[in-house]
């Protein structure tokens, strides 16, 4: 996990920059490798907090698309 302006350890980032009312910060990036043998569909689920506000949360229900499996061209053999 990276971020311009976040501090990422493990599966948590933080960002100690203030925030506004209103304001946006740049959004924390996730890179993930995805199994041979993964279930057709996860959900990534990501919670906020901090500010004096409520935490947060959302859920994204993600579909697995499986690779194509491709075979390598016939060479003719060479006489």
């Amino acid at each position: 996990m990276q971020g311009a302006g976040w501090t990422c350890t493990g599966p948590a980032c933080v960002c100690s920059d203030a925030l506004a009312a209103g304001g946006e910060l740049p959004s924390p990036q996730l890179t993930v490798n995805v199994a041979n043998r993964a279930p057709a569909s996860v959900t990534n689920t990501a919670t906020v907090s901090g500010g004096g506000s409520a935490n947060a949360s959302a859920s994204d229900p993600t579909v697995i698309d499986a690779l194509p499996i491709h075979s390598a061209p016939q060479v003719p053999a060479q006489q």
